[in-house]
């Protein structure tokens, strides 16, 4: 299903894209696919919802969020809603007031396995194995992604250091 999308909301479906990388034909462990399915939920912990709890969020309040952007779908089945939301040290993409793309750039964000910003490479390929696509990025980063289909979790390395630099959840949706 095609929609026109507004330059802003163009970017940032960009900036959620795969690295581009090799692929095995092998699906991720089991650690690598509990931290692509549920590992998003641990980061926002205490972060979204109604009325979130700043004292059991890292970041606190909200930083930044644009409007909810609403634009008819192409074929005319219906609507969807597009915003960017971002703390500090955190961006989010939400469709439909769903989280389908979330970047993580600083290490007081939790992710499960103690895998944050700063953590080594050689321990993600420890806790989660062989990485489903690997390959190089831009500004001098290896992506390690774990991935299902198009939905994926990265771990982009600055390779000078061996060090995670970004992690990132991106989910496929139509």
């Amino acid at each position: 299903m095609r929609f026109t999308t507004p330059p802003v909301l163009a970017l940032l479906a960009v900036l959620w894209m795969p690295i581009p990388a090799l692929a095995q034909d092998e699906p991720p462990s089991k650690a690598g696919q509990n931290l692509l399915w549920k590992g998003m939920d641990a980061v926002l912990a205490g972060c979204v919802g109604a009325r979130p709890a700043p004292q059991q969020c890292p970041a606190g309040r909200v930083a930044k969020a644009s409007r909810p952007q609403t634009m008819e779908r192409s074929d005319g089945s219906g609507k969807i809603t597009l915003q960017a939301v971002e703390y500090p040290g955190l961006s989010m993409s939400l469709r439909n007031r769903q989280v389908v793309g979330l970047e993580i750039t600083q290490a007081s964000w939790p992710v499960p396995h103690d895998l944050r910003v700063g953590t080594a490479a050689s321990r993600v390929r420890q806790v989660l194995g062989a990485p489903t696509m690997e390959g190089p990025g831009p500004d001098g980063v290896q992506g390690l992604s774990y991935c299902e289909k198009e939905n994926c979790v990265q771990f982009l390395v600055h390779v000078p250091t061996g060090t995670i630099r970004r992690v990132r959840w991106s989910f496929y949706y139509d």
